[in-house]
């Protein structure tokens, strides 16, 4: 397996500049529109994970992230937040708010029901009652407070009114920053158009799996930035879905046999699933996947191995958690 990879490796080592859109046909540029995927959004996103990543980490222990996360997923429920997605942007928000320098710790739980009454506002012209807002306080305080977080009185939704204010003056009224179920989104649309929709029931596969990876990864995780983290899980869930073979995306100073072994303890996985494309067709698809990333192979495989080194520690101390631990492959669907 790995001599014939070594040709695909030797291949994309000429590494040139990420490609971009500008050389698109123009039926294919239409189309990434119509998706939301378009290239200038891309590179906006990149820009902003670029200023965000050099903000400063939030200083909590795991287990109050955790909770506090944990908390959030209630909170986005009982704010009829949008499924599969409503969940994603409230961490994301919540990070960002933690990142700047006007959080305090403190203040935890009514920043979680703050982030979450402000994408209630946004989702709909009603807003949110007084009464719910309260609740929501109320549920994030008793939430911190099971791990032993101490939050001092009780919170009011006046609480929660003036923490928004305070979130939205620390954002710059910013709220809405791509998550990773949003960049995993736009990756795997780009991937469908630029792939002339060949993948979608593939694609489908993989943002369902993604998704579920990218809960776990978040929950446990706060170093990588949503591109990185999205870039990993579709490098990750294209070897699994048998479109990319592993070896083309294995680091320099990783041999074929622990860069295997490696894959296949992050994934819970037996084997390393063989890549069903000819090995004439592998250069294309990396080229294909570089476009749809506006990285370079480089970058690619730093993220996959980021990734993967999450999962496996994460899925060495809660196998089966979240969907991290046996992702399966695409011969499950």
């Amino acid at each position: 397996m790995c001599q014939s990879e070594r040709r695909v490796v030797a291949l994309a080592a000429k590494e040139p500049q990420p490609p971009s859109d500008d050389d698109l046909r123009e039926d294919l540029l239409g189309e990434l529109d119509d998706r939301g995927a378009a290239g200038e959004l891309l590179d906006l996103w990149s820009q902003w994970g670029q200023q965000d990543a050099r903000r400063r980490r939030p200083d909590l222990p795991q287990v109050i992230r955790e909770a506090a996360l944990r908390c959030l997923h209630n909170l986005t429920n009982l704010a009829s937040l949008p499924q599969g997605s409503g969940w994603f942007d409230a961490v994301q928000l919540l990070d960002l708010y933690c990142m700047s320098s006007a959080f305090h710790a403190e203040e935890l739980p009514v920043a979680c029901a703050a982030v979450v009454s402000l994408l209630r506002k946004s989702e709909t012209s009603s807003g949110t009652t007084k009464p719910a807002v309260a609740h929501f306080a109320h549920n994030a305080a008793a939430a911190l407070q099971s791990v032993g977080y101490t939050c001092g009185e009780s919170l009011t939704a006046e609480d929660v009114v003036l923490q928004e204010r305070k979130v939205l003056k620390a954002l710059k009224c910013e709220i809405h920053r791509p998550s990773v179920r949003a960049w995993l989104t736009l990756l795997c649309d780009r991937m469908d158009v630029l792939t002339q929709r060949r993948w979608t029931k593939h694609l489908e596969w993989i943002l369902a799996k993604g998704t579920a990876s990218a809960g776990t990864l978040v929950l446990h995780n706060t170093k990588m930035t949503p591109q990185q983290m999205a870039s990993g899980l579709l490098c990750s869930f294209l070897v699994l879905a048998c479109l990319v073979p592993l070896d083309a995306l294995r680091p320099e100073d990783m041999s074929c046999a622990d860069w295997e072994g490696f894959f296949c303890e992050s994934q819970c996985q037996r084997q390393v699933p063989p890549c069903s494309l000819p090995s004439s067709a592998v250069p294309g698809m990396l080229s294909v996947l570089q476009l749809v990333t506006h990285q370079g192979l480089s970058s690619l495989k730093a993220d996959l191995r980021m990734v993967m080194q999450e999962m496996r520690r994460i899925s060495a101390t809660a196998v089966g958690d979240g969907g991290v631990g046996g992702s399966g492959n695409i011969r499950d669907v």
